[in-house]
């Protein structure tokens, strides 16, 4: 019998994850409210990581995307489903290969990286945490220490890892004591869900409902069970006035260095969409002001009726104009 490309593996898988009530639509990221208060909102946090991080048995919803919804962050997702801390492969596929692809001229205000299950189901090298570099990131703990390094001194800014819930895999619990170690050694944050009392205090019923398997959460597992652990964290943290690291940037390597025009493409999306749903907002909020304030003095309901039809074509009008504006910008960078 034929062995199922990964792509296979994946539809299967999400045909298989439409079924869970985890993943109903009642817990969709598009239904959850923005609280403009949270002390996390417009703070920018890089996400780096697999298929955790990208939510791939949750339809591409994960912390980051609710931490956005939910408290207004500006998040960069940078995740691939499969891949590894490690770099010996090198086919541009590794956390520390794909952190190069980050741009490094941005304000950044966290760094949060997923300690990779893959690493541990494909066996590779622990190693071990060494006082200071360089660092051998063909191994688990070099490879962690080098995402440390390299995001202080490029962002300067707080660096927090984590972990899975707890599971059975003995590969994964030494990846988590070397990420230990890694903490007291480095002053890193770690998000810690393994050791988290409270979350293997679980009951079975809420773990069904939470749980894709093991190690994949469904969008009810990340809103309800993941999201707020990493809101208390990243509050915490952020909430320190020492949150900028001062240190002098570690000079790139040839094999790291990044051209800063490689980078325009990258930011040109995430603003892009930014400042199109704040147009669409801004028009739409204006248009209903006008159709309630027309109602109310003609006492009439013909306002609505001609003023929504008129809101869209502002709304697409200005997101046209902007879009336009944007190719024109990224034609002169």
């Amino acid at each position: 019998m034929q062995s199922l490309s990964f792509d296979e593996k994946q539809r299967e898988a999400n045909e298989e994850a439409k079924a869970l009530p985890g993943n109903a639509d009642i817990y969709d990221v598009s239904l959850v409210l923005t609280d403009k208060t949270s002390p996390l909102f417009g703070k920018t946090i890089i996400f780096l990581g697999s298929s955790v991080t990208v939510g791939a048995l949750s339809f591409g919803q994960a912390c980051a995307d609710f931490l956005q919804a939910k408290d207004g962050i500006i998040a960069l997702k940078e995740a691939v489903s499969g891949t590894t801390l490690t770099d010996d492969d090198h086919d541009g596929t590794s956390y520390i290969e794909r952190m190069h692809t980050i741009p490094t001229d941005i304000h950044v205000d966290a760094f949060v990286c997923q300690l990779s299950t893959n690493d541990a189901w494909k066996g590779k090298a622990m190693g071990a945490v060494v006082a200071e570099g360089p660092y051998d990131t063909g191994t688990v703990a070099g490879a962690m220490q080098y995402v440390v390094e390299y995001a202080r001194a490029t962002w300067r800014c707080p660096v927090l890892f984590y972990t899975g819930t707890y599971f059975e895999s003995d590969a994964y619990a030494q990846m988590v004591e070397l990420l230990m170690q890694i903490k007291e050694l480095m002053g890193i944050s770690v998000i810690d869900l393994y050791h988290d009392e409270e979350m293997r205090a679980v009951t079975p019923e809420d773990y069904a409902l939470y749980m894709h398997d093991p190690v994949h959460p469904t969008k009810a597992g990340y809103e309800l069970w993941w999201t707020p652990k990493f809101e208390a964290v990243l509050e915490e943290v952020l909430a320190s006035p020492h949150q900028t690291v001062e240190q002098p940037a570690r000079p790139a390597s040839d094999d790291e260095a990044v051209a800063p025009d490689s980078h325009a493409a990258s930011r040109a999306p995430l603003r892009k969409a930014q400042q199109k749903m704040l147009l669409e907002s801004i028009a739409f909020d204006a248009v209903g002001v006008g159709c309630i304030v027309g109602s109310i003095v003609t006492g009439a309901w013909w306002p609505l009726i001609v003023a929504l039809p008129i809101g869209a074509t502002i709304a697409t009008d200005l997101v046209k104009t902007y879009s336009h504006d944007a190719r024109d910008e990224e034609g002169r960078s």
